[in-house]
């Protein structure tokens, strides 16, 4: 019986931290999902999102006097500044050009790369690099290129997402009664 139970043992660990790999808290994949998903759609419930994911992160270490929990809480704090301006940048080359993204940025015709590369030094003066600036540019093609799913399209991507976790919540429970 020792066997089946280290078994069982190792596959609640291993079920655990994917189960924390996707809790619905941005960097971890789960939070990336619902944000691309749900929140990306509007710079408002992004910065809503990114601040209720840094207010978990900070309060769980402070809670569980855990240090890497506030490295991660204070790294998505520093980026929800630059998260609300491409946000907000995203929305407004959409309305400026009124037209459908695609492809690499690189392939653009010069009036797109102005627009992008304008709004960009506009919003962040100093970039620290070229290579964060790229980044900010890749970020900011990435948010024109977006097109959410439809409704239904949603409520199938969100059903295919809670209902694994609701499987790893009964299976870590049933385990813990096992004890």
């Amino acid at each position: 019986a020792s066997r089946e139970r280290l078994i069982f043992n190792a596959a609640v660990i291993f079920l655990s931290l994917n189960a924390l790999n996707l809790l619905p808290l941005y960097p971890f994949d789960g939070g990336r999902f619902m944000s691309e998903l749900l929140f990306i759609r509007n710079k408002y419930f992004e910065l809503i999102f990114k601040i209720l994911a840094v207010s978990a992160f900070i309060i769980g270490a402070v809670k569980l006097q855990d240090f890497i929990l506030g490295v991660i809480g204070t790294g998505l704090l520093l980026s929800v500044s630059t998260s609300y301006k491409l946000g907000a940048l995203s929305e407004e080359i959409k309305e400026k050009l009124d037209r459908k993204f695609e492809g690499r940025l690189l392939d653009q015709k010069n009036q797109v790369l102005n627009v992008n590369i304008s709004g960009l030094l506009g919003r962040f003066h100093d970039p620290r690099g070229e290579r964060i600036y790229q980044n900010l540019a890749d970020d900011l093609w990435d948010r024109l290129k977006y097109i959410p799913p439809g409704l239904s399209e949603t409520i199938m991507l969100s059903l295919g997402y809670f209902i694994p976790w609701l499987m790893v919540i009964s299976f870590v429970i049933y385990g813990s009664l096992q004890n």
